[in-house]
């Protein structure tokens, strides 16, 4: 699944990219819009994998003091 979400990200930066050149933006501008796309694909990631990441930790915690 992470490694669909990062190239899910590219694929969001290079969509921007081309929409960015066939508007006329110009390129700061095109560069932030990519920027904002993989940030809008890879922040909900990074979410995911902190929850999970502190998940695990917890159980195996868990695990530790049970009898």
């Amino acid at each position: 699944m992470l490694v669909a979400l990062a190239v899910a990200a590219v694929v969001a930066a290079i969509y921007v990219a081309l929409v960015a050149v066939a508007t006329d933006v110009p390129v700061v501008g095109a560069l932030l819009a990519c920027l904002g796309g993989v940030i809008a694909v890879l922040g909900p990631m990074a979410v995911y994998v902190g929850v999970a990441h502190a998940g695990l930790k917890a159980s195996s915690i868990w695990r530790r003091f049970r009898p």
